[in-house]
């Protein structure tokens, strides 16, 4: 029965998933477990004889149960006894000695080793945090609708394979025997071609069977609550059960983590944002799942915009922010929202609903804010990539190098900035008047001294008129020379500004200067070749110069 569930797993049997071969083959095997229980595609099974599951039970996917132990050097077994109308969730895992009594729940991402009561609820490590209703109950109907759904999808994809050995060797061949032994070794020749194209595009009659199958059966999901019960479900079974044999045993391994992949949950209905990373992640129900801009979602993810209750099935909306990041078996359901610039750690998971807040690394479950997200700096582009896009530019730019090699060598003095030099302008932003003395600088930097105009809230700053010094410093000859013209928001604590040397106006694909405001301090920077500031200064408040 292994052999054949192994072979009917690659050819897609309509059989292999069918929940009485499970029955079967676990109670051949020493262990029992219940002809109407529903196990998940994903089950890793152990310890045949020492697990004993009863009927009405549903364990989600990924979960593990695993009744061996390491105990003083010695590898124990311990029994797991799941009683009737149980309910395990994504990721979790029975552990040796768990004991499930009926009506029991263990949450996604959660562990139970101990006795959990009827109507309790197991959430994280061995924690019983609530309690549910034991009085549902799951109708008989339902396993009877997912064995037709399982039984439909294997049929599906034999007879689109069949359809293509139809067409490829025509029907004639199949009417006449081969009249030669010529005929028959070019029959097998044929075989072996067509052997190998399949599998070269096993992945291309994936991608079809899926787009196929998804308009045929279920045409686009939408936000809704489905009945267990209803007929409803033997469709979206049947295209669940059949798109997750192709996701996991062609797409993942021959596109995952390529732009291929990307483009295939596109076409699936997911609205995917630019320079997205997905690395084989188990995308269900796509038309629900919106994915912002410069994210990365990590392997193995699970993105599950549906959530199986004891009675109904939730679809609900699922968004991922932009320059967001999950880890490896991450896990995030529908009505979950991972902020901008929020992180998800691996092996994690949220409670369905959560609202993830930006700038924070999420971990455990239920996750929780263990820290600010570290945002790798944006590279710069590559010095040949502008010399050639710019070319007339990077000429400038080695005047003016010249220039301020010379200029630095010379060392200058900086003309002070006094009061006198302070242009009185009315609407002129209390937060960016004012002194501020470098910490790492023999400096103080002005920015009251240049020309506000306050509805484009944009400020333009002369050459050495800004700065204040008494020596020269690292940087002091850029000061003489580059005048600036910043463009802030709406609150002035963030600003970029072009950089202009005499009539020259430097494009911000060359350097580009980077203000932001934290607490009373500004840090300052330039952006050169469109990367992130390597080098920062921190300027504080200060009431003249020191």
């Amino acid at each position: 029965m292994l052999v054949w569930r192994e072979i009917g797993s690659l050819l897609g049997s309509p059989i292999e998933y069918s929940v009485y071969l499970h029955y079967m083959m676990w109670r051949v095997l020493g262990g029992g477990v219940g002809p109407n229980s529903i196990l998940s595609a994903q089950q890793e099974w152990t310890g045949y004889d020492l697990v004993q599951i009863e009927d009405y039970c549903m364990l989600g996917g990924g979960s593990k149960v695993l009744p061996w132990s390491v105990e003083n050097g010695y590898l124990v077994g311990n029994i797991i006894q799941v009683g009737d109308n149980c309910y395990v969730g994504t990721n979790s895992t029975l552990r040796g000695g768990a004991r499930l009594q009926d009506g029991a729940t263990v949450a996604g991402c959660s562990v139970a080793s101990m006795t959990v009561g009827g109507s309790e609820t197991v959430v994280g490590v061995d924690i019983v945090a609530s309690t549910l209703d034991s009085n549902h109950t799951r109708p008989v109907a339902l396993f009877s609708k997912l064995n037709i759904a399982s039984h439909l999808s294997g049929l599906l994809v034999w007879v689109f394979v069949g359809t293509i050995v139809a067409v490829t060797f025509g029907l004639d061949v199949f009417d006449s025997g081969p009249s030669s032994i010529e005929d028959v070794y070019l029959m097998l020749v044929s075989c072996m071609i067509l052997g190998v194209t399949v599998a070269l595009l096993l992945p291309l009659l994936g991608v079809v069977l899926c787009l196929v199958s998804k308009s045929l059966l279920i045409g686009s999901v939408e936000e809704q609550e489905i009945n267990l019960d209803s007929y409803a479900m033997v469709p979206y079974w049947t295209y669940l059960d059949l798109f997750g044999r192709i996701r996991d045993n062609s797409i993942l391994l021959s596109l995952g983590g390529t732009f291929l992949e990307t483009g295939f949950y596109r076409a699936l209905g997911a609205t995917i944002g630019t320079n997205v990373f997905l690395d084989s992640v188990y995308f269900f129900e796509p038309d629900l799942v919106v994915i912002g801009d410069h994210t990365s979602i990590g392997l193995n993810t699970t993105l599950s915009p549906h959530q199986v209750t004891r009675t109904t099935m939730e679809l609900a909306n699922l968004h991922v922010g932009t320059r967001c990041t999950t880890g490896v078996n991450a896990v995030l359901h529908g009505r979950d929202l991972l902020k901008d610039d929020a992180t998800l750690s691996g092996k994690s998971m949220a409670l369905i609903g959560s609202r993830l807040s930006e700038g924070g690394t999420w971990s455990g479950y239920p996750a929780r804010k263990t820290g600010p997200t570290s945002q790798p700096k944006k590279p710069a582009l590559p010095v040949w990539y502008v010399m050639m896009s710019k070319p007339l530019c990077v000429l400038r730019g080695m005047f003016w190098w010249f220039v301020l090699a010379v200029e630095g060598c010379c060392c200058f003095r900086l003309r002070p900035v006094g009061n006198a030099d302070v242009i009185k302008q009315d609407n002129f932003p209390t937060q960016i008047a004012g002194r501020y003395k470098a910490t790492d600088l023999p400096m103080t930097l002005r920015l009251d001294v240049g020309s506000w105009t306050p509805n484009l809230r944009s400020l333009k700053l002369a050459a050495n008129t800004y700065a204040e010094a008494e020596n020269a410093f690292e940087g002091y000859a850029w000061c003489r020379w580059a005048s600036y013209s910043l463009s802030f928001d709406d609150q002035c604590k963030e600003a970029e500004g072009r950089v202009s040397f005499g009539c020259w106006r430097v494009p911000k694909s060359i350097v580009c200067l980077r203000l932001r405001r934290e607490g009373d301090d500004w840090v300052v920077g330039h952006s050169w070749f469109m990367g992130d500031p390597q080098k920062e200064y921190v300027f504080r408040e200060s009431n003249g110069l020191e």
